[in-house]
């Protein structure tokens, strides 16, 4: 069982298959716990959406069973410019790490670092990741379409957007202003000309409905949406079109699609029962 980066109770299922007429197969269930000697806690931090040049501060402690022995120890970040940590002074165990977003959007992830000076723990590290963003951001930026099939679907589809249906033939998005500003979106573009749609706009709020007309050559593109924001004048949305010959939907996706699957191959014979031998040991090791 690996146990890197896991923490308190644990389970592990096993099905033992054996010769055994009366017991072929057998569930063989292996419980513990994982006991921390050092590290942080939490082990990560997720920022979540940031801000350009916005700060956020978080807490973490040090924990585990040999804690007490890292109060002393120095705490090393991988980019002390953007990323600080000091100790509480009450409590040398609690810290206070604070963030200060660069000017430039994009995934940030980072380390805070200690030397423990325990053996079995040399040196413990909290992950810190996270997204830069301008202030007005999206809650997805990859999609899935489903094509329309000719006229009908299109009729369908203006219908769905003019009433505000939700129906598997469009996609609808939400932005927001991190620091609730009113903004507009004002145009939708789609360079390829296969994805159209309608805004709402909402004040520091707006929803966007997205359709795809048809099936491109090249399923991958990409919508820009243009706002009022001189700052931000459009947000880029990435997205995949499906194929029309098929393809189930799945729930978990974003646009409950999915891209085509291939089917699983059928098995020509079922394969034999794996056999379960005892093993004798030497009389000197038993």
């Amino acid at each position: 069982m690996a146990t890197a980066g896991r923490r308190g109770e644990l389970a592990k299922t096993v099905n033992v298959v054996s010769n055994d007429p009366k017991s072929p197969n057998y569930l063989l269930t292996v419980k513990g716990k994982l006991e921390v000697i050092a590290g942080f806690e939490p082990d990560r931090l997720n920022l979540g959406q940031v801000k350009m040049g916005d700060t956020r501060e978080l807490e973490a402690r040090l924990a585990g069973s040999k804690a007490e022995l890292l109060r002393q120890g120095e705490l090393v970040s991988s980019n002390p410019d953007i990323l600080k940590v000091v100790r509480n002074g009450e409590d040398p165990l609690k810290l206070k790490i604070t963030f200060s977003a660069p000017q430039k959007e994009g995934p940030f992830s980072g380390q805070i670092k200690m030397k423990t000076g325990i053996e079995a723990v040399p040196e413990i590290m909290l992950m810190i990741f996270g997204q830069i963003t301008g202030d007005i951001v999206s809650d997805r930026q990859f999609i899935y379409l489903s094509p329309l099939a000719g006229s009908a679907g299109l009729a369908g589809a203006l219908a769905d957007l003019a009433s505000g249906a939700s129906s598997d033939r469009v996609f609808r998005l939400r932005l927001r202003s991190l620091s609730e500003k009113p903004f507009q979106v004002t145009r939708i573009e789609d360079p390829d000309g296969v994805v159209v749609g309608q805004v709402k706009n909402r004040g520091s709020e707006a929803e966007v409905v997205l359709v795809a007309l048809r099936q491109p050559p090249n399923p991958n593109g990409l919508v820009r949406l243009h706002t009022d924001r001189a700052e931000q004048p459009a947000l880029e949305i990435r997205y995949l079109v499906r194929s029309l010959a098929g393809g189930a939907v799945n729930p978990g996706l974003p646009g409950g699609q999915r891209p085509l699957m291939r089917p699983m191959p059928q098995l020509n014979r079922i394969p034999e029962r794996m056999q379960v031998k005892q093993i004798e040991m030497p009389p000197s090791q038993k």
